[in-house]
């Protein structure tokens, strides 16, 4: 059960440098100071949900939960100022609240899968809906996030979420690839003139985020790769957590898809069939020119794929 926490606000200036904390093990690994200012709601060992108020005047009726990857840092949506999609869409005039998994603890490496689905999902959506006074919520997975949404939203059909959006999400193992540290490079948009410190500062960043990997809960681990990676059960819509089949074809709510044309960690081959196979009559599936770190950084994501999701997630939170 998530324990609830002191609002506690966390702010850091625009005009401060992002910090490293020291590593001394593998269980705290490094944190980049977060840009936009958010309040600490829950949290149980290293996993933590948090919220993000808005900062105009006129605010969506529905709120938005992030449900980032469990073996990525989420720091990567909250990278810095003008390069932050979390700072993007709080500006915009949404709730947003984010699940941060943490690095598993000792004690944490029995969690299964049935524990982020059954459990730990619903407890947040939960929260937010207390938090926030609607029963509606929009939710937007990234990376492993997003499976982990589609496979909440497949069994759980009493409390389908309003809006449901994937982020690089992959969904067929045949296409899969595993990412090998200093293995990517950074997409090149249109190199600024004259590039500036904070634009160097946003591709060190972004380049980090990007080859760090949390590892999942050990038992987590062998169930994903016997299930989803061997077995392909997600795509075949055979995967069960626990006595809930996870049939892909139940989502009915509005589904936005985006996938990066070029993305090397999560390739189109891996994301394309996850479309098709939602069973929503509201589905829009958005393809950008670009590599896996162009949806969150740099002109790409900045003029193309954040005001598109604006529009889309903004039509349908009224």
């Amino acid at each position: 059960m998530l324990s609830a926490s002191r609002s506690t606000t966390i702010h850091a200036s625009p005009h401060e440098r992002p910090r490293n904390v020291a590593r001394p093990n593998v269980g705290e690994g490094f944190r980049i100071a977060e840009i936009t200012p958010r309040d600490l709601l829950a949290s149980e060992g290293n996993f933590k949900l948090y919220h993000y108020k808005p900062s105009c005047a006129e605010v969506y009726r529905v709120p938005v939960l992030f449900v980032t990857s469990p073996v990525k840092r989420p720091s990567i949506l909250d990278l810095l100022p003008g390069q932050s999609l979390i700072g993007f869409l709080v500006e915009r005039g949404f709730d947003v609240f984010l699940i941060e998994w943490g690095v598993p603890r000792r004690e944490d490496h029995k969690l299964r899968l049935e524990n982020f689905i059954l459990e730990r999902i619903p407890q947040c959506l939960d929260r937010v809906r207390s938090e926030s006074g609607e029963e509606d919520v929009s939710v937007v997975g990234y990376h492993l996030g997003g499976m982990l949404v589609c496979m909440h939203a497949a069994t759980h059909l009493q409390a389908p979420a309003k809006n449901l959006v994937c982020l690089a999400t992959p969904a067929n193992a045949l296409g899969m690839v595993k990412t090998q540290t200093g293995t990517h490079r950074r997409p090149v948009d249109r190199l600024p003139n004259p590039v500036t410190d904070a634009y160097l500062r946003a591709c060190s960043l972004l380049d980090r985020c990007f080859v760090e990997e949390i590892p999942w809960p050990r038992e987590c681990e062998r169930q994903f790769e016997a299930e989803i990676l061997h077995g392909n059960r997600f795509v075949k819509n055979e995967l069960r957590i626990g006595r809930r089949r996870v049939d892909l074809g139940r989502i009915r709510a509005p589904f936005l898809h985006v996938i990066a044309l070029y993305d090397r960690l999560v390739p189109a081959a891996a994301t394309k069939d996850l479309f098709g196979l939602i069973g929503s009559d509201d589905k829009t599936e958005l393809v950008m020119r670009g590599d896996h770190q162009s949806l969150f950084a740099g002109g790409n994501a900045v003029y193309r794929l954040w005001p598109k999701l604006d529009g889309w997630l903004g039509a349908r939170s009224r």
